[in-house]
């Protein structure tokens, strides 16, 4: 399975990881459970969806300055995402890729809610970003494949409530984006 870190979100602007993706088999959709921390289902998913959008939106400014400053993704991610999101940067630096446009994602449903964590699966954009090499010129692949369903994986943190990406895996139901 393919996680969706920076290098994924890279492979996506430039079309390599998801045209040849293979999905695994399909996972039973799990049934959401309650957690004392959050008062509802509905609380709990605007806040994992709050985080992903800030998270996406320091991710897009990363690659924008061509990766410059990766730290900048860290309060969104645990410490085992960071490892992973790093060498992605290390990737794109070492290109020397930068991209223009912002991702977005839709579609976020509650796939399982627990104590300490949160799954949404969502649908990734990336249809409005361009890849551009150092000089300047677009190299934005013709057949990248501009929208991706993702399993997103939060840990929980309490005092204060905070939500932290631990793992982002191409989600199964690649009809569903």
């Amino acid at each position: 399975m393919l996680r969706r870190t920076f290098a994924t979100t890279v492979a996506l602007f430039v079309g390599a990881a998801l045209v040849a993706c293979t999905a695994a088999a399909p996972k039973p959709t799990p049934t959401p459970t309650s957690t004392t921390v959050f008062a509802s289902e509905e609380e709990a998913l605007a806040a994992a969806t709050d985080t992903y959008a800030k998270y996406l939106a320091i991710s897009d400014a990363v690659s924008a300055d061509g990766g410059r400053e990766p730290e900048r993704i860290r309060p969104y991610v645990t410490e085992a995402f960071w490892l992973t999101e790093a060498a992605g940067i290390g990737g794109l630096v070492s290109a020397g890729y930068r991209t223009t446009g912002s991702s977005s994602f839709d579609q976020t449903t509650m796939a399982n809610l627990e104590e300490g964590a949160i799954t949404v699966q969502l649908c990734l954009d990336v249809s409005q970003v361009r890849v551009l090499d150092s000089g300047g010129a677009d190299v934005t692949p013709d057949d990248r494949v501009d929208r991706a369903p993702l399993e997103v994986e939060f840990e929980v943190s309490v005092n204060p409530v905070t939500l932290s990406i631990a793992k982002s895996d191409v989600w199964s139901n690649q009809d569903s984006c």
